[in-house]
């Protein structure tokens, strides 16, 4: 079993971890979750099989990077889309989504979810149904158990 003392990112280079008691942050554990969702290829994934019709002219945030954001935001308990505005200057947030200028606010994500039609629902229910195909492939079960 190892230890974390030190540990470099791979979805984002200039970040480390370090289990040195360094300022403390009680949303710090999304840098994982990210970590994985990086290492599961959860974006690629989200890109080939979610295609909402997007009728905006110069958006900031693609409807991808809204779900990724929106799915952080409930892991971290931030269930209420008006936390988003809040988030948009949280430091792990930023770290998390360095690759954009700021979070999606509060009325991007209202008109994320006016994009969303019964048409579309599908589509996240394929990106689940491929993940839980890998880890039944992983795991090598052939029988499933719903209780």
């Amino acid at each position: 079993m190892s230890i974390l003392q030190h540990k470099q990112l791979t979805f984002n280079k200039n970040n480390t971890l370090a289990n040195d008691g360094g300022k403390i942050s009680s949303d710090s554990g999304l840098i994982l979750i990210k970590e994985f969702m990086n290492r599961i290829g959860f974006s690629s994934i989200l890109e080939e099989q979610v295609k909402l019709t997007d009728n905006r002219k110069n958006p900031d945030h693609t409807y991808n990077d809204i779900i990724e954001q929106l799915l952080l935001q409930h892991i971290a308990g931030y269930s209420k889309d008006v936390a988003a505005n809040r988030l948009r200057l949280d430091p792990i947030f930023k770290t998390i989504f360095s690759n954009k200028n700021t979070l999606a606010s509060q009325p991007t994500i209202s008109r994320f979810f006016q994009a969303i039609t019964k048409e579309t629902i599908p589509q996240f229910m394929q990106v689940a149904q491929l993940y839980f195909a890998r880890l039944l492939y992983i795991k090598g079960d052939a029988d499933i158990i719903l209780d």
